[in-house]
C-alpha cells in the first residue's frame, strides 16, 4: 500500500496503480511466451519457417530460452515492488521487441503479438510507475 497525502494534509492509504500490476502479469507472460518459442525451436526447428529467420535458428531458440527466463525473473520482481526490477523489465522487454524483428518473418503474427505486449509493459512502467513515499 503507499501512503498518498490529500491537500488537506491528511495521509490515505492507496494501493499502487494497477497498471505495474498489468506490466508485472504481461511481463511473466511473455516471458513464458519466449521460453516455450525458445523451447520449441530447440526441440521442434520444423515449427519455424527457418528460411525467414535472420541466422541461426539454434542461436535464437537461445536467445529466446534466456530472455524468457530473464522476463519471468522481471515479472516477479515489478509484482515484488523492487526499483530494480522496473529498469530490469524495461531493458529485457526493449531488447525482446527488438529480437523479434529478427524472426518476424517466421511467425509475423506471433512476433507482432509479442512486439504489442512488450511496448504495454513499457507504457505501463513508464507513465504509471509512482515512486515510495520517502520515511517521514
Amino acid at each position: 500500500m503507499q501512503q498518498q497525502t490529500h491537500p488537506g494534509g491528511v495521509p490515505s492509504t492507496t494501493p499502487y496503480s494497477g497498471w505495474v500490476e498489468f506490466a508485472g502479469v504481461v511481463t511473466i507472460i511473455t516471458g513464458a511466451f519466449n521460453l516455450f518459442d525458445g523451447l520449441v525451436a530447440f526441440y521442434r526447428a520444423s515449427y519455424f519457417r527457418s528460411v525467414f529467420v535472420y541466422g541461426d535458428l539454434r542461436f535464437w531458440a537461445g536467445v529466446f530460452v534466456v530472455f524468457g527466463v530473464l522476463q519471468l525473473l522481471a515479472g516477479f520482481a515489478i509484482l515484488g515492488r523492487q526499483g530494480w526490477g522496473r529498469w530490469f523489465a524495461m531493458a529485457t522487454v526493449v531488447v525482446n521487441a527488438f529480437a523479434q524483428l529478427f524472426v518476424i518473418g517466421s511467425n509475423p503474427f506471433w512476433s507482432s503479438i509479442i512486439i504489442l505486449y512488450d511496448f504495454a509493459i513499457i507504457y505501463a512502467l513508464t507513465v504509471h510507475w509512482s515512486p515510495r513515499p520517502a520515511a517521514a
